[in-house]
């Protein structure tokens, strides 16, 4: 159970051996002790995110109908090539999952990296006027970033976390998963 106001993310992705993909993302809990258990059906079949952040009262701005687009960040992504889709992925973190989701994306097509490698990856995120800067930068990075005027500053905690599973050319599933989270690869 997560206490009282916080909430975790976590996604899972999915291939099977005749190519069917699927991306997926969702919060464990949500808001306080009144609304985290709360499961809302809007219709047969539609989910309201347990019932935070999405709602079945008509012309609510995050009422859960066509043409909608409730605030909420469960973002799965899937990346296509040559026309066919080669990974879903997803990327946690709150508001960095944007950010993340392009450098997972340019990591893997921009930079060659494998799955894993463009997870592990330090990463960088600008949130308001400071630059968080993981670790796994150097110091002389964060030095040069300083004296080009940013307020750079290591944050105390992993800037998201990420699942994904590669379609190779070769028909191989690559996996990778977060160390900054609690997950794992696993395929048959």
């Amino acid at each position: 159970v997560c206490p009282a106001g916080s909430y975790t993310t976590s996604c899972a992705e999915t291939q099977d051996s005749s190519g069917q993909i699927m991306p997926g993302a969702g919060d464990d809990c949500l808001g306080d002790a009144d609304t985290r258990s709360a499961c809302v059906e809007c219709d047969p079949g539609h989910s309201c995110k347990n019932g935070v952040k999405t709602t079945c009262e008509d012309y609510h701005a995050n009422e859960a109908a066509g043409g909608k687009r409730p605030m909420h960040t469960i973002i799965p992504g899937l990346l296509k090539h040559a026309g066919r889709v080669v990974a879903p992925f997803g990327v946690m973190g709150g508001a960095y999952q944007p950010t993340g989701h392009a450098r997972f994306v340019s990591n893997l097509v921009d930079f060659g990296m494998t799955p894993q490698a463009a997870i592990d990856a330090p990463r960088s995120f600008a949130d308001g006027s400071v630059l968080n800067v993981e670790r796994g930068y150097s110091s002389d990075v964060r030095q040069t970033l300083a004296e080009l005027g940013h307020t750079v500053q290591v944050p105390e905690v992993p800037l998201g976390g990420a699942q994904t599973i590669l379609l190779r050319e070769d028909g191989v599933l690559e996996g990778g998963s977060d160390p900054r989270k609690d997950g794992c690869a696993l395929g048959y």
